[in-house]
């Protein structure tokens, strides 16, 4: 799943096929530790946000590669 749509609840996600990554997962996929991680998620829009939903917190995997994606395009325009 290429788009992400945060008005869908995590079971919807879930049937729609999304994958997701524990944030520890996320950390090591984006290069950051936890605190970084978190404060980068309460500030800038851009970062894949952490969903809560019951005892558990996941990150789609669909938005950690499009940010990725997002840094490695704006690098290749210096």
């Amino acid at each position: 799943m290429e788009v992400f749509t945060p008005d869908l609840t995590l079971p919807q996600l879930e049937q729609l096929g999304e994958v997701f990554l524990q944030p520890k997962q996320a950390m090591l996929m984006l290069g950051v530790k936890k605190t970084t991680f978190y404060e980068r998620a309460a500030t800038d829009p851009d970062w894949p946000k952490p969903i809560k939903s019951g005892g558990r917190t996941v990150v789609p995997l669909s938005r950690v590669r499009a940010y990725q994606k997002k840094v490695m395009a704006a690098a290749c325009l210096c």
